[in-house]
């Protein structure tokens, strides 16, 4: 498919949004039909990829030395990215000395979700969202019961990622310890459903162009302009880091592939559009599988078990943001960062980002509260802005997400290993 055409309904999406947002709110329900066909495919993609692949890396022998590197490699990108969203805080100091006007604008988003009668902010105050957002539990589940299913079938159905992970990681590794025949055939038989899956959505990508003109233009539309101006300073900082991570990222990849640099874009240019456009990860995690098997032949079972463990657990993108928007909500209040402040942001943001795996929406942004409650700073305000800014941070995040997801895959691997 033409990366021009794909451009050119991309740029029409935009100019609807923009110029005709009553007829991009018209289609944006074709967008999410689009993206609802997507996600159809990913939970027998990364379940069936899942079990596949464990019992793989069990029977190969090799398992035990390939958990340590993911581990090392997935906490040491975590890291990274934490620290990128600090220094991009530090350094450009997107929270301090903003004009008149973006303060009171600032002001009026926080303002109009808090009771009429409160006359000013504060850190304890209450959060009112719309009531067809999600509510904000008043506790985080605790750490077994997030990720453990007491109904693996209900979890199916609820969508509850890390659930269904750990279910797909523990049936992998049984049947990795069972041997004959029994165990190969049914190996067999989820290989056939995880490519059957694969093919739908390659069929889906034939009116990628289209759906991705319906999602663009009803995510432009629904976007507070006055709100992108007054936090024009944040928005370039969450930018500049996901620019230098995507740079970052490229390096790895051509380093561990002995592929050109330009040339590690464009083997997984199908991946990035999707998790750019669609700001979904787990919609692009079917074509970066393949993408990471064909283009740049990584090991079948090290791509099938690492991309969607990746994916679901290890959200780099979120990781930065969480670290840059604590700076950035210190310099908004006048709270001064001392040494321990800033080494404490770098390494509770790569909780955070970790904590707020499988959590949808406003649920997975509450667990920035790691962060910000020993540093004395409102989670409410947090939750407004970044909601305010969700439409314009989400895409560059996300591919953030996939592409050093890709990355870890090729450093897990080795250069050695790689075909």
């Amino acid at each position: 498919m033409s990366p021009w055409f794909i451009l050119a309904c991309l740029a029409a999406g935009v100019l609807i949004g923009v110029y005709l947002p009553e007829t991009a709110r018209w289609a944006a329900p074709a967008g999410d039909m689009y993206l609802r066909l997507l996600q159809m495919c990913v939970l027998p993609i990364m379940v069936t990829a899942i079990i596949s692949s464990v019992a793989g890396l069990l029977s190969s022998g090799v398992s035990g030395r390939m958990l340590i590197r993911i581990i090392i490699i997935f906490f040491a990108g975590l890291v990274v990215a934490s620290v990128i969203g600090l220094t991009a805080g530090l350094l450009g100091k997107p929270g301090a000395d903003l004009d008149q006007e973006a303060r009171e604008v600032i002001g009026q988003l926080i303002t109009a979700h808090t009771e009429e009668d409160e006359p000013f902010m504060t850190p304890d105050m209450e959060l009112f969202l719309d009531q067809d957002k999600q509510e904000v539990p008043e506790e985080p589940e605790s750490f077994v019961k997030q990720i453990i299913p007491d109904n693996i079938f209900h979890a199916l159905q609820q969508g509850h990622t890390l659930q269904i992970l750990f279910f797909s990681l523990l049936l992998g590794v049984a049947l990795g310890f069972i041997s004959g025949d029994k165990r190969d055939r049914l190996l067999t038989d989820i290989e056939a459903i995880f490519q059957a899956f694969v093919l739908i959505i390659g069929w889906l990508m034939y009116v990628l162009p289209l759906g991705l003109l319906f999602l663009i233009a009803g995510q432009i539309a629904g976007i507070g302009m006055e709100a992108m101006g007054a936090m024009a300073r944040y928005l370039l900082w969450v930018y500049a880091g996901c620019i230098l991570l995507v740079l970052i990222n490229g390096l790895i990849l051509a380093w561990r592939s002995g592929r050109g640099f330009l040339e590690s874009f464009r083997l997984l240019r199908e991946p990035l559009l999707i998790s750019f456009f669609t700001r979904n990860g787990f919609a692009a995690m079917p074509s970066a599988i393949q993408a990471m098997r064909d283009n740049f032949k990584i090991d079948k079972d090290i791509t099938n078990f690492v991309i969607p463990l990746g994916i679901t657990v290890s959200r780099f993108g979120t990781v930065m943001v969480f670290s840059l928007s604590v700076v950035f909500l210190a310099q908004l209040f006048g709270v001064e960062l001392d040494p321990g402040s800033i080494i404490f942001i770098a390494f509770a943001s790569v909780l955070a980002g970790v904590a707020s795996a499988g959590a949808p929406g406003v649920v997975a942004l509450t667990m920035i509260s790691i962060v910000l409650e020993p540093l004395g700073l409102p989670l409410e305000v947090a939750l407004i802005l970044l909601l305010a800014v969700d439409p314009i941070t989400d895409p560059p995040l996300t591919l953030v997400n996939v592409q050093t997801n890709c990355a870890a895959c090729a450093l897990i691997q080795g250069k050695s290993q790689v075909k």
